[in-house]
């Protein structure tokens, strides 16, 4: 599929079905589950334009206490992920809500059908938001898949820099860089299919672990394929893991199916990937990391065209790590703990020693408000902080 802008408008509502189903997929429903529970508590009882957003809000920000149970210990999660996914959303400023009860069972109800009721349930008039707010409403939806493990911290932020900044010179027109960027904020929004614990794993995986950790595309795919606005970027969110020799994964298709723009999001996947830590690895270093993708080339797994587009735009890639009111060491204190490393090593990288490690943490952490990791990966990740 040619990849082009058709997002003409998408509504909050949408964004919060896409994250309620990723919410489903994380916690072992099925797919839509939550959604139909909604509408079957909405359908049953009268309900206004704040209770409508009150119920479907529930259950996203359910999910972001659930994802940092410290948050539910406190007694603080709920009141903060709300006024986060407010902000972030541009919500109305309505109370907090509880998620419906769950039902048996989906009734045979396709997910599409479901999303459609939800949809038609909302009242009018609808919360559209802008070209500027789906931007930040993606890169949320993004930043969430993210959390899943700390290694992960801003990788679809980065990924869609990369995809973004690579696509000009790639000879994409600007409503096909547009395109490119959002499917990029998006293209992992399957991980939260996926156990958690095997994103964090140090050590090889299982043949059986591989085959779940594959499976995060497709998830993405079936994701987005029933959302509206979103569908026409699921092909280009989906297909980072393909190769142009068909080895790669989750349909095997070769040169002749996979869209210029799908070649692009699997470069900038990967090369994010490479820079990034993992937990067993450190990140690359950049020469190395350009070298492999030249060997992926070799190999016939990617294409040239957006290999050199990609090594091209690496330069622009700093960061700049201001913070008002933080120096930089505080500030690179607070992405180290973001991203999950122990005291020791935090310290050991800044190349300070552990009790003035954790000193800059702590004001760090009080100057933005950060209770708990997953709250300052998200400060992180919405301030771009992450090299």
């Amino acid at each position: 599929m040619a990849v082009t802008n058709q997002i003409t408008q998408i509504r909050s509502a949408e964004i919060l079905a896409l994250l309620s189903l990723s919410t489903d997929l994380a916690r072992g429903r099925r797919l839509g589950q939550a959604l139909f529970d909604v509408a079957a508590q909405l359908q049953s009882e009268e309900f206004d334009r704040e209770q409508y957003y009150r119920v479907l809000t529930a259950e996203v920000v359910d999910f972001l206490s659930y994802l940092d149970q410290s948050d539910r210990v406190q007694g603080h999660g709920l009141t903060n992920s709300y006024d986060l996914v407010q902000r972030r959303l541009r919500l109305p400023d309505v109370a907090v809500g509880e998620s419906p009860s769950r039902s048996e069972e989906l009734d045979g109800a396709h997910v599409d059908a479901v999303v459609d009721s939800i949809l038609a349930l909302e009242p009018e008039p609808h919360l559209v938001l802008t070209e500027a707010e789906i931007d930040e409403a993606l890169a949320f939806v993004g930043d969430v898949a993210d959390l899943v493990a700390p290694t992960l911290t801003g990788h679809s932020r980065r990924v869609s820099r990369i995809a973004g900044l690579a696509s000009t010179l790639a000879g994409f027109s600007e409503e096909q860089t547009t395109a490119i960027r959002r499917a990029g904020s998006l293209h992992d929004v399957g991980r939260l299919a996926i156990e958690r614990s095997i994103w964090n794993k140090p050590a090889a995986l299982t043949p059986g672990e591989v085959s779940e950790v594959q499976r995060h595309t497709s998830e993405t795919q079936r994701i987005l394929q029933a959302i509206p606005s979103l569908a026409d970027l699921s092909d280009t969110a989906s297909q980072h893991h393909e190769h142009l020799d068909g080895s790669g994964y989750h349909t095997g298709i070769r040169v002749g199916g996979m869209g210029r723009a799908s070649r692009l999001m699997a470069v900038a996947d990967i090369f994010s990937a490479m820079r990034e830590p993992r937990p067993h690895r450190p990140a690359l270093p950049t020469h190395t990391a350009i070298g492999l993708l030249k060997e992926g080339v070799r190999a016939g797994h990617l294409d040239s065209t957006m290999v050199d587009a990609v090594i091209e735009i690496a330069p622009q890639l700093e960061i700049d790590l201001t913070v008002p009111g933080l120096s930089t060491p505080e500030v690179r204190s607070l992405v180290l703990y973001a991203q999950g490393l122990s005291n020791e090593d935090a310290a050991e990288v800044l190349g300070a020693d552990v009790g003035q490690y954790t000193s800059g943490l702590s004001r760090a952490r009080g100057h933005i408000g950060a209770d708990t990791r997953h709250n300052a990966a998200l400060f992180v990740m919405e301030n771009n902080l992450i090299h």
